[in-house]
């Protein structure tokens, strides 16, 4: 009841009328069990519309509060499955019409899952569950729960003099998103979570048909895409692959454990058959579990929502390039590591467990697996030998939907042992671009770059991908990368194989000389002061796809701008070298 006062004064206070307390009095009875009257959703729609950015912040916090303070009783007082089934799906109907499909679904596959959490975990509460789900809302951060993991003391050290004639290259796979239902000619422009797809139904217009080879709209990719990227890149050199996760695609309803492991097994086996002896490296995407985002801890072991099946299956898929170690901690947490010749080791994380739609997280939010101390202990390992390390993790730190503590602990790290770790691999985004790690106590120091592999899936608005790294000495340094592409459009006038051609090497584009500490620092700034080269970094990160096409104004650009530096939950100290007007 105190909520619920507090939200009118709230309310009140931020609009200032009586409307404001009437809509109020309306929601509350609803979500609270009373009738829906008549045009709520008109009502609701029309209020929100009229309110800052913040304002829609705290509205979305609140009701999200009301929501899940009801969705707690009711389970707790009820237990009645198809109770809070039909009264999840009523919120979906009332807050996102627009999208209340995928909102429906998303109820279907969590809800065993959500009835799971709220029967074990007795201390749960409504901010919390709040505060993790809408963390980009800056929802309840009071409640934050505060938890630590032992870093090692001292500071990073420089590792032995490396052997500079040492050269290869390593090509990025990442977010490949191959969808079984895409059906060439399917409507592209559907009310689906995904479209393309033989449930979409027929296009209104040609130019709203499914293409052959991808298409521009909220749709994944075709396995003869599929096929036509791994027989690309076999006519590449390279020595080794990052294949950085997202395999499965964007159609949460189309998804169950068994359907999961055959996609898995498909693209590894394509991989493995073509690419011959040639290491993968393969890591976890968020969608690769059933349900999509969901990786349940150890100590839950029903077998309906546990995780356990898709660690196992990777565990004994990934066995052809990985060892027993390796496979142990896969087992354990879907992360690993493996030393790939004296001297470079690589660690590959099972970084979706801080990926806020990770329902999990209002189970277990502190070190899921006991994967960031295990990161730091790997770490010290290897500083202790002498090793240069490659972190592979889907989820890069920055993104506003990983978890706030998860991404602070995990910089830490990375400050702790940035001379060890000499590069960063990352997917998810689907969006070209780097990561750019500054000294937390020197504003002007880079210490480490992570490098984004932008995605295979055009989802949504890109041109297809890979990426080849050229690395210069045995401690792994990257001294440059060229990004291939095939332009979807040009692709899509015909069914001949698209014509794949690369579309920049990253020194010439952005005229960096080294690719070290002193010269991503100079790009930076150079980036924020040089709107022609921000306005092409930002056309690269969807590889000159339609999503570029959009306009960009000054504040866009700075918000492409202040990414490349915000390694952790807050906007960087960089940001205020953005001089563009």
């Amino acid at each position: 009841m105190k909520n619920i006062i507090a939200l009118y004064f709230l309310f009140a206070y931020l609009i200032g009328h009586e409307k404001c307390l009437d809509l109020q009095d309306e929601i509350v009875s609803y979500i609270n069990g009373g009738v829906k009257t008549e045009n709520l959703q008109d009502k609701i729609k029309e209020f929100y519309y009229a309110i800052s950015s913040t304002e829609k912040d705290q509205w979305s916090c609140n009701m999200c509060r009301l929501i899940a303070n009801r969705g707690i009783f009711l389970q707790k007082s009820h237990n009645d499955k198809k109770q809070i089934r039909k009264f999840a799906s009523d919120m979906c109907d009332l807050f996102l019409p627009q999208v209340v499909v995928e909102c429906n679904r998303y109820v279907d596959n969590l809800i065993e899952s959500w009835m799971y959490i709220v029967n074990n975990k007795p201390d749960i509460t409504a901010e919390s569950v709040c505060r993790i789900r809408l963390q980009d809302k800056h929802c309840f951060v009071d409640s934050e729960v505060s938890w630590q993991i032992e870093i090692p003391n001292g500071s990073s050290k420089p590792l032995p003099l490396a052997n500079d004639e040492i050269q290869y290259k390593i090509l990025h796979l990442t977010d490949i998103h191959y969808d079984p239902l895409y059906n060439v000619g399917a409507n592209a422009v559907c009310n689906d979570v995904l479209c393309c797809e033989t449930i979409s139904g027929e296009p209104k217009t040609p130019r709203q048909a499914a293409g052959y080879w991808g298409d521009t709209h909220v749709c994944d990719m075709p396995w003869h895409s599929v096929e036509n990227l791994i027989e690309q890149v076999k006519q590449q050199n390279f020595n080794w692959v990052y294949l950085t996760g997202d395999l499965i695609g964007h159609q949460i309803g189309a998804t169950s454990p068994s359907k999961n492991v055959n996609v898995i097994k498909k693209i590894m086996a394509i991989i493995r058959t073509t690419l011959k002896n040639i290491p993968i490296y393969p890591i976890l995407g968020n969608h690769e579990p059933h349900p999509a985002d969901a990786f349940s801890p150890e100590s839950v072991k029903k077998k309906d929502v546990s995780t356990q099946w898709l660690f196992n299956a990777v565990a004994e898929e990934w066995d052809y390039w990985l060892d027993n170690d390796a496979k142990a901690t896969i087992r354990k947490g879907g992360y690993y590591t493996v030393l790939v010749r004296p001297g470079l080791r690589i660690i590959g994380l099972n970084s979706n467990v801080c990926f806020t739609n990770n329902i999990w997280l209002l189970y277990e939010e502190e070190d899921p697996f006991n994967q960031l101390q295990w990161l730091a202990n790997t770490l010290l390992k290897a500083e202790n030998n002498h090793e240069a390390v490659h972190i592979l993790s889907h989820v890069p730190s920055g993104e506003p939907t990983c978890l706030k503590k998860w991404n602070d602990i995990y910089k830490q790290i990375v400050e702790r042992f940035h001379k060890t770790i000499t590069a960063q691999f990352n997917g998810h985004t689907h969006a070209d671009g780097v990561k750019v790690y500054y000294n937390s106590k020197k504003s002007d120091e880079v210490i480490n770059v992570a490098f984004n592999g932008g995605s295979f899936t055009t989802f949504v608005g890109n041109n297809p991908n890979y990426k080849i790294y050229d690395i210069q000495g045995s401690h792994g340094h990257v001294s440059d990368y060229q990004v291939w592409i095939y332009d979807l459009l040009d692709a899509n006038k015909s069914r001949e194989k698209p014509k794949w051609f690369q579309l920049y090497s990253f020194r010439d584009a952005f005229e960096i000389e080294n690719l070290n500490e002193q010269g991503f620092n100079e790009l930076i700034k150079k980036l924020g002061s040089n709107k022609k080269m921000l306005e092409t970094y930002r056309r690269f990160r969807s590889r000159n796809g339609t999503a570029s096409l959009k306009d960009c104004d000054v504040k866009c650009l700075r918000e492409v701008f202040c990414d490349i530096t915000q390694t952790e939950y807050q906007e960087s100290d960089q940001c205020k070298w953005f001089k563009i007007r």
